[in-house]
């Protein structure tokens, strides 16, 4: 067996490794996505809820509705920042899969590459014994034709 096709369960291996780094990778850029989705949700919400604030009297607002709203405000900030918090795990995932399916297909494509650098090789070894067989033939040939 050419020591080219014995890489062929190795190199199916590693695709196999690529693959399913390239599947957790999405997985994790997925969750991410929907994570900052989620963070941009309740900014938005806030931001919105300050604006309809701000375009009625505040000096005709009760103070018990002043001191509710800024519990809600507080309430509100703490779950961004939670949110910050769940985006920046989620981003660290993503980040560690993404390295981790680089190094998977930077395996790949050097096993790949050793392969091709074998199959080169036991081509130029095919062409060379041809040749000798064929300058073999020659030689056989011309003293033929000389005796």
């Amino acid at each position: 067996m050419a020591r080219a096709q014995k890489l062929i369960p190795v190199i199916d291996l590693a695709r196999r490794e690529t693959e399913q780094a390239q599947l957790q990778l999405a997985e994790a850029n997925r969750l991410l996505h929907q994570e900052q989705q989620q963070l941009q949700e309740l900014q938005q919400y806030r931001q919105d809820y300050l604006q309809r604030f701000r375009s009625g009297d505040p000096q005709s607002m009760p103070a018990r509705k002043a001191i509710e709203l800024r519990s809600f405000l507080v309430q509100l900030d703490q779950a961004i920042q939670l949110q910050e918090k769940q985006v920046r795990q989620y981003l660290g995932q993503s980040q560690h899969k993404q390295q981790i399916w680089l190094q998977a297909r930077s395996k790949q494509q050097a096993m790949e590459t050793l392969m091709e650098r074998y199959q080169q090789q036991d081509l130029q070894q095919q062409q060379r014994r041809e040749q000798v067989l064929s300058d073999e033939y020659s030689v056989q040939l011309w003293r033929r034709k000389k005796t």
